[in-house]
């Protein structure tokens, strides 16, 4: 069965924690790190061990385009150390996946829970060659390999909470790797409580998504208020030292009129 490896280059990723938790929800081993520091000898090697030790069988890399030169250092340290397919996603990979596939293996295209999930199984099947996967391009041997957006997934409550276990999670240091722990939180929790917008702003990368995802279904949508407040009390048991909730919504506001009825009576 194939193991994952999750890198972020953001201590805070929600993204990242909400994929580990859905493939392991699966039954699919899955290990995070998560890279702020700037990478050197020592934690790239710090790395590639961990990787070798753990058995690792595929990697995936979420950048924003502030992150394209660190995704490009890994990768090439992964693919040369240890033959690994990566893949990238995140908005960088969004915007510009010819770019990332010059690095990359494979880059997926909007959300990736089901596509992670659908490749995943099609690893530990001993289907490497099936470039078939919704949302995912493939660089082959014949060239690009551009599969279609799958349908958007309006249900948000159907994904578990974000991974935090810590026996599973690294964060980076100049000298390597550490194990998570309610420190590197700094007395913060970071949520989502809804996915896309309601406004196209030109200057914004959910103009690029409304285009993107055009006939695939609700763009925005919500998880329910009591999922929200259910997640915020297992944080409120779990960080000890918690002080304060970073909501990362796109437009927090965007609710229905109801929903913040049901948030003031809870």
């Amino acid at each position: 069965m194939t193991k994952t490896a999750l890198i972020s280059f953001l201590d805070y990723s929600i993204n990242t924690r909400l994929l580990s938790a859905y493939l392991k929800a699966n039954g699919y081993g899955v290990i995070c790190f998560f890279c702020s520091e700037e990478f050197n000898k020592t934690n790239l090697q710090e790395l590639i061990r961990i990787l070798k030790e753990k058995g690792i069988g595929l990697v995936g890399v979420s950048l924003v385009t502030d992150d394209y030169h660190a995704a490009v250092t890994v990768t090439k340290e992964i693919k040369e150390r240890l033959g690994l397919p990566v893949i990238w996603g995140g908005a960088h990979a969004n915007v510009k996946p010819e770019e990332c596939l010059r690095h990359a293996d494979m880059i997926c295209k909007g959300e990736g829970e089901e596509a992670m999930l659908d490749l995943v199984k099609s690893m530990s099947d001993g289907k490497l060659g099936n470039t078939a996967i919704q949302n995912i391009w493939f660089k082959t041997e014949r060239g690009m390999v551009k599969n279609e957006l799958g349908h958007m997934e309006e249900d948000l409550d159907k994904y578990p909470f974000p991974d935090f276990e810590p026996d599973s999670q690294y964060v980076m240091n100049q000298k390597g790797f550490e194990r998570l722990s309610e420190l590197h939180f700094h007395g913060e929790y970071s949520i989502m409580t809804t996915r896309g917008c309601p406004y196209r702003c030109e200057y914004c990368y959910n103009n690029y998504r409304w285009d993107q995802y055009k006939g695939k279904g609700k763009y925005l949508r919500a998880r329910s208020v009591k999922k929200v407040i259910e997640e915020l009390s297992i944080a409120k048991r779990m960080f000890k030292s918690l002080r304060k909730i970073n909501i990362w919504d796109d437009s927090f506001l965007a609710r229905k009129s109801e929903d913040y009825v049901e948030f003031k009576n809870l």
